[in-house]
């Protein structure tokens, strides 16, 4: 090797050490992270000592369904069977009606109003009974605001009787009227079956179960032609069934157009009687008056010997004067507490009456203005 090309060599050497020597006494080259975005801070708020504390604004509340207008309340079903006595007196307008329930379920219908009223009437037993079958219907007598819409309660508005139809009998020409002709055909030859006619008398006992009777005090018959109670008979509402509902210390009275004539210038006085022949005992605790409030029945006698402490009118628009005010002051000097379905114009008062007793000293009367308790005499 020529000298030259030995001192480049060296000279090369000398150079690659130097380079070495400097990239050893360099700082490390570092990698930075990626760092956040930078927030801008939220200022804080001053507090304010002046300012009025801010109200709360409550929540918009869910509107709430419009209330209905209030309207008479519809009877409450059927109480348990052998707990209650249940008697409502239907309203059915310028007529007569009335449904009693008995502690064992069985039921028993007292006339049943005109023949406008069936619709009503069979709606009624449904909202009551949960059905349209009762076991028992008495026709107290044949005047059409007491029966009228018998007839139509079987044929088409689904009610049925299970036992027996009961009134006093007699043939086709027992009473002058289409609505006795009519309801005579169905039951002889139509659909006795459907019917069940039954002759009802005087002193008989109606199968309402145990713990309770319901005994026809006085009644009209056919042969012989004798009014209510033995009485000589003047007119139709002489022979009306009356049937006095007993269950415990609670009595009540359920007449029809029973009548009070004590001057006997158009009717009968079979009240009298009933009270003079011991039908009925010292008080009474409801009293259906009888007649709609005629100034013909609910005499001085009945009121005097009964005392009842709730009487209830059936009666609506009508001309014959019922009430009548005679009757009405009557039975408020005795002390007795009034109730009326409609008044004699139609407008109804208390509506249906409903009368409650679960044994014991006291039952309550329910009409459209409310429910009071009362005590048994």
């Amino acid at each position: 090797m020529s000298a030259r090309v030995r001192w480049f060599s060296i000279v090369f050497a000398v150079l690659m050490v130097l380079l070495i020597a400097l990239s050893l006494s360099a700082p490390p080259a570092t990698i930075e992270a990626a760092k956040p975005p930078t927030r801008t801070p939220t200022p804080t708020a001053t507090p304010c000592v002046s300012c009025p504390t801010p109200t709360p604004i409550p929540p918009t509340p869910t509107p709430l369904p419009p209330t209905a207008t209030p309207t008479t309340a519809p009877p409450t079903p059927t109480a348990v069977p052998g707990t209650t006595l249940q008697v409502h007196f239907i309203n059915v307008g310028q007529g007569n009606s009335a449904l009693v329930v008995a502690p064992s379920g069985k039921t028993m219908l007292v006339d049943s109003g005109e023949l406008v009223q069936s619709g009503k009437v069979a709606s009624y037993l449904l909202s009551v009974l949960g059905t349209k079958t009762i076991d028992y219907f008495v026709v107290t007598h044949y005047h059409s605001d007491h029966f009228g819409s018998y007839t139509d309660l079987l044929r088409n508005q689904g009610v049925s009787v299970t036992t027996a139809t009961y009134d006093r009998g007699g043939d086709r020409t027992e009473y002058n009227s289409p609505i006795y002709t009519d309801y005579y055909d169905f039951c002889t030859t139509q659909n006795p079956t459907a019917c069940k006619r039954t002759t009802l008398h005087e002193n008989d006992l109606i199968n309402l179960g145990a713990g309770i009777t319901a005994k026809v005090l006085c009644m009209g018959s056919v042969s012989p032609r004798i009014a209510a109670c033995g009485q000589t008979y003047l007119s139709e509402n002489d022979n009306s069934a009356l049937i006095l509902v007993t269950m415990g210390s609670m009595d009540v009275w359920l007449g029809g157009d029973t009548s009070g004539d004590s001057s006997h210038t158009y009717y009968a006085d079979v009240e009298t009687a009933a009270v003079s022949q011991g039908k009925i005992g010292s008080y009474l605790d409801v009293y259906g008056v009888d007649h709609h409030g005629s100034c013909y029945s609910t005499n001085q006698n009945l009121v005097n010997a009964t005392l009842p402490t709730v009487s209830v009118f059936s009666l609506g628009n009508n001309t014959y004067g019922h009430p009548c005010s005679t009757v009405v002051t009557r039975l408020t000097n005795a002390g007795s507490n009034l109730y009326y379905t409609e008044d004699s114009s139609g407008a109804i008062v208390d509506g249906d009456v409903k009368i409650v007793y679960a044994g014991g000293t006291t039952y309550t009367v329910t009409g459209a203005k409310g429910t009071r308790t009362f005590t048994t005499k």
